[in-house]
């Protein structure tokens, strides 16, 4: 079969136009994958800057911290020396603290002493008892031991002997019952065998009543000498007094100015 030429030429245009459409067809079906994929190109680019961004935030904060951390190391040591001088203070304030409280109870105590001291003084002023000089020399006139051992105290009084609990002389001072066993053997009424700090009421027999010359102990542990005296040089009316060491030194006192316990015979001649 033979084709014209016209034919002929008609079939090429058909040909190209078949070629031309083949080739449009195959570049539009390559570039949509190239599009697609320089789309996905270009937006994983944008998370990349995106990521590099907050990377870049992240390393500053980083740094930030670093720096932050590497100042709170450097304050470290001066934190430390600060702690350790507020510790040296706490222990200052604790030991002035517990001072403080020492010399607290320490002048509490004294307080309460001085106090009971008080007390004293006014117990023993309240109940204290004259025996006149005239008095005095009335009743020793007679010169028996019981009024030789009240002149010696009388006298004994007017002497700085100082109260001393386990005194036993004139130089050191006495306690209540050391004075009584002191005077006692001074006057050979006692046997000088007793030992200082042995009382009145270990060696002494009881007495119903008192006589001139006896000894009153009493509650708190003073043994007194016991006299009746009349209150006036040539009177009549009489007062009962007991003279002996107390905290106070030597005083005459009345028989009441604090609570008997018992009474000893003294074995006058």
């Amino acid at each position: 079969m033979d084709f014209s030429e016209e034919q002929l030429e008609s079939l090429s245009k058909k040909i190209e136009e078949r070629e031309r459409l083949s080739r449009h067809r195959a570049w539009l079906l390559t570039g949509i994958p190239i599009i697609f994929a320089a789309l996905f190109l270009a937006y994983t680019i944008w998370q990349i800057a995106q990521a590099q961004t907050k990377l870049d935030s992240t390393t500053n904060q980083l740094a930030a911290v670093e720096q932050d951390y590497i100042a709170l190391q450097a304050e470290v040591p001066q934190a430390q020396v600060a702690l350790a001088a507020a510790q040296t203070e706490v222990s200052k304030a604790n030991s002035s603290l517990a001072t403080a409280t020492a010399q607290l109870a320490t002048a509490t105590a004294q307080i309460g002493e001085a106090m009971s001291e008080l007390n004293r003084v006014q117990a023993f002023a309240e109940f204290g008892c004259r025996i006149d000089e005239a008095v005095l020399k009335e009743y020793s006139s007679n010169f028996t031991l019981q009024a030789e051992v009240l002149l010696y105290l009388q006298e004994i009084q007017y002497r700085d002997i100082p109260w001393n609990p386990g005194g036993f002389s004139e130089g050191e001072g006495f306690d209540s019952p050391n004075f009584a066993l002191f005077v006692l053997q001074r006057f050979n009424l006692a046997s000088l065998d007793i030992l200082p700090g042995t009382r009145p009421w270990e060696f002494l027999p009881a007495a119903s009543a008192p006589e001139n010359g006896d000894i009153i102990y009493y509650e708190s542990g003073y043994a007194m000498f016991y006299y009746k005296l009349p209150v006036e040089y040539g009177g009549t009316e009489t007062q009962e007094c007991v003279i002996g060491m107390t905290p106070l030194r030597i005083r005459s006192l009345e028989i009441d100015f604090a609570n008997q316990v018992g009474i000893l015979k003294v074995p006058y001649p």
